[in-house]
């Protein structure tokens, strides 16, 4: 069974540590520009190219509010994306994805080993494992970005959008 073969078969609930997603990640990943947008208050800005990764540092502390967000990903074709969301607690979800034939495979990520068993539904909300404050939340982010992967010290459960 092929990489691609064995990312598809995977399917809703099924339980990833940093280890087996980062296993999944193309080695090393191509260098590819990045796209990103945020909604504001409800209000989303327009799709603009990012300007290195350090640039996500600024854009995270832009968002002030509960329930503001942040998505950034590839173009032409569209391969990976992430996503952060403020929660009202001033912590933020990450959520990482990859794209697959007719869809998408969704992670959540959380703190530890225990956070495989913690909620990724679209209707979901996140748990205090899945919180991270902003540097976290950065961190994952810019070795996302990078084409790092994931820390040893995050999992998450998959989300299979197909």
């Amino acid at each position: 069974m092929t990489t691609l073969e064995s990312i598809s078969a995977l399917e809703h609930g099924t339980l990833i540590d940093a280890v087996a997603w980062n296993s999944l990640l193309e080695s090393p990943q191509p260098e590819r520009p990045l796209y990103w947008y945020q909604s504001i208050d409800g209000q989303a800005t327009e799709w603009a190219e990012l300007e290195g990764i350090s640039h996500l540092a600024q854009l995270v502390n832009q968002l002030p509010d509960d329930q503001d967000f942040m998505v950034v990903m590839d173009d032409d074709p569209e391969t990976r994306y992430a996503q952060t969301m403020r929660l009202d607690n001033g912590t933020f979800t990450v959520e990482l994805a990859m794209m697959i034939p007719n869809g998408a495979l969704n992670l959540r990520v959380g703190k530890g080993a225990a956070a495989v068993r913690e909620p990724n539904g679209p209707d979901q909300v996140a748990t205090v494992l899945q919180e991270f404050s902003p540097a976290e939340a950065i961190e994952i982010l810019m070795r996302w970005a990078a084409g790092e992967g994931l820390a040893v010290c995050y999992s998450g459960a998959v989300f299979a959008y197909v």
